[in-house]
């Protein structure tokens, strides 16, 4: 935990379906949304769609972002905070979806 650059807008612990707040549904589907455990243990109910788009770390140049389907509804759609830009290095919720530390230290 302690390669975690920005533990505050990390997310460290969620659940696979959103299921506190009406219907079940898969975490990453638009308007979801649910209690999420940060980094640094804070708790914050936030939806997906507020998170930074998924990053693809096998297609990093991909501006897209990556993309799965959906089980249920066969649509597309972005794991977002599972697959952060710059893992444990990048942000999740808040400022650029492609701030890293790396690139803040400059």
């Amino acid at each position: 935990m302690l390669n975690v650059a920005f533990a505050a807008q990390k997310v460290h612990l969620y659940d696979r379906e959103e299921r506190h707040f009406g219907q079940t549904r898969l975490y990453a589907t638009p308007g979801a949304r649910q209690p999420l455990l940060f980094f640094d243990a804070s708790v914050r109910t936030l939806s997906i769609d507020d998170a930074q788009p998924a990053w693809d770390p096998r297609n990093p140049a991909n501006a897209e972002g990556l993309l799965r389907r959906d089980p249920v509804t066969n649509t597309m759609i972005s794991p977002r905070f599972r697959w952060t830009r710059g893992g444990l290095l990048g942000v999740a919720y808040g400022g650029s979806g492609s701030r890293i530390a790396s690139e803040s230290a400059r």
